[in-house]
């Protein structure tokens, strides 16, 4: 049996090559409607450059083969080493082609394939350290007149940020940066939108198809969209983003932020203030103690703040298994909590977490708002309905997946969907969660109220 990080790079370069037939078919319509000659030039021009892969789409073309994927990733690259002609070849760069190429054609935003550098970047953030806006970004799907959109989404901006001093918000989409395009569709609309112009001419469409050319040519891939944005200091980052259907300029300089995972205050005689910005290894540690400074004295009970707050992943690596982080908070708050995880589809699994701690037998109100995400979600959930806890503020981002982050020897890593978080219900939050009571700048005097203090 092939070990799993081999088999991942076997696995790769077939997808790329099932992909590159679903352009190389829209080329005969263009035969028709250009000639041969402009149609093969067009194709041609539009696989020059390294990005192929995101030119064609998000998922894979996927046929029924007979032969096994290893076997024929073996067979195909060592029919490249042999017969390739580029001296620009090396088996890191194809492998990690393959790689992105192979999860990309799961066509699930939240498995991707990390590189060593882009591996150490997102180790960092899932520890607080942030460079690039100091935001944490993600992929998402959309879907806009049969048409299947791919974005880079803020989800939550860290205090202190670059992206807060710019004014980015949660939901922005990163649609242009330093002038390039950020692909998110596949080329194939445009095309089959020139294409099928019958108002135009000829010479027309190929005026159009040579801007079009041009326009991709000259544009990022989401990976290099996302390394550009969340990778150095000290660059400034002229963006476009997307919010609530107009594009929006914004510049940006690029630092470090350093977020602190957890704030513990009082913020009345007996009301306790706890705020979690991220789920790891310190913060932890970080809740722990501060829990322990409130016991006896939040008597009226504590505000559970994850306004801002992307949730996290699970992993072998206590450092960054925010998972474990927020079952240990609910274990703290409430003792136990039952709830469900779907790990197939149409599957529930009971989750029961705590049971070794009491729990500090306090009211909570929980505070969310658009950049409350994932995990975060997760426990303003569970404290909702195992504690009956008041959720005040505005409809969360709406990101149940349960994301494994695993690490290789070799410095790469891999973020895959492992699970669906679901309610005490059943129920998954793709859409969000609602509070019960919807506030704005004046959320935490409500959260207050609602606790008497």
């Amino acid at each position: 049996m092939l070990p799993f990080g081999r088999k991942l790079t076997l696995m790769g370069l077939f997808a790329i090559l099932l992909a590159g037939g679903f352009l190389w078919g829209r080329s005969l319509r263009a035969e028709k409607a250009l000639g041969k000659r402009s149609a093969k030039s067009l194709i041609q021009s539009l696989f020059s450059g390294n990005q192929t892969a995101s030119l064609i789409g998000f998922g894979g073309g996927a046929g029924q083969g007979t032969i096994s994927p290893e076997l024929m990733y073996e067979e195909i690259l060592e029919a490249v080493k042999a017969k390739f002609v580029d001296e620009n070849f090396s088996d890191p760069k194809i492998s990690n082609g393959s790689l992105n190429r192979m999860f990309a054609s799961l066509n699930d935003p939240h498995s991707n394939y990390l590189d060593v550098k882009m591996r150490q970047i997102r180790f960092n953030a899932l520890q607080g350290k942030f460079e690039g806006i100091g935001a944490a970004v993600q992929y998402t799907r959309t879907k806009k007149e049969n048409v299947d959109y791919q974005n880079l989404t803020i989800v939550s901006v860290m205090p202190g940020s670059p992206a807060e001093k710019a004014g980015l918000k949660s939901g922005d989409n990163i649609a242009d940066i330093n002038g390039h395009w950020v692909i998110t569709y596949a080329i194939t609309v445009d095309v089959d939108k020139i294409i099928r112009n019958n108002t135009k001419t000829d010479a027309q469409k190929r005026d159009e198809l040579k801007v079009l050319v041009e326009k991709y040519r000259l544009a990022y891939t989401l990976p290099k969209a996302l390394l550009q944005i969340t990778s150095g200091t000290g660059a400034t980052l002229n963006l476009k983003v997307e919010r609530g259907g107009k594009e929006v300029p914004v510049t940006i300089t690029t630092a470090t932020t350093l977020v602190e995972p957890v704030q513990q205050k009082m913020l009345s005689a007996k009301v306790g203030y706890l705020r979690v910005l991220q789920f790891n290894g310190k913060a932890t540690t970080a809740f722990e103690q501060a829990l322990k400074g409130m016991q006896g004295q939040a008597t009226k009970g504590i505000v559970i703040d994850l306004r801002q707050n992307p949730g996290g992943v699970i992993s072998d690596n206590i450092d960054v298994n925010g998972f474990q982080s927020a079952k240990t908070l609910l274990a703290n708050l409430v003792g136990t909590v039952n709830t469900q995880l779907e790990r197939k589809p149409n599957v529930r699994e009971p989750l029961s977490i705590g049971g070794n701690v009491p729990g500090l037998k306090v009211p909570y109100v929980v505070l969310v708002d658009r950049g409350t995400s994932n995990i975060a979600e997760f426990v303003a959930s569970a404290l909702h309905d195992t504690h009956k806890s008041k959720i005040v503020g505005g409809r969360t981002f709406g990101d149940p997946v349960l994301q494994l982050l695993t690490f290789f020897k070799n410095g790469t890593g891999a973020e895959l969907t492992n699970a669906h978080l679901l309610t005490s219900a059943g129920t998954q939050w793709t859409n969000g969660i609602q509070p019960d009571i919807n506030a704005g700048d004046n959320a935490l005097e409500q959260a207050v109220s609602v606790l008497g203090g």
